[in-house]
């Protein structure tokens, strides 16, 4: 993982791909732990994922 952001944090968008995919999953379930509306864990996955970027 400290490779995939030293990568993103170097401009490889790529290595940003590689995180949304490893991490997407997780993310989500925290979310929908918290969140009951589908559509709003998808919405604040992507948020985070833009705060992230």
């Amino acid at each position: 993982m400290r490779e995939a952001v030293a990568r993103v944090l170097a401009g490889d968008t790529e290595a940003f791909r590689e995180i949304v995919r490893e991490c997407g999953p997780m993310v989500r379930v925290y979310l929908a732990a918290h969140v009951r509306d589908h559509q709003q864990v998808e919405d604040l996955s992507q948020e985070v994922f833009v705060a992230a970027y």
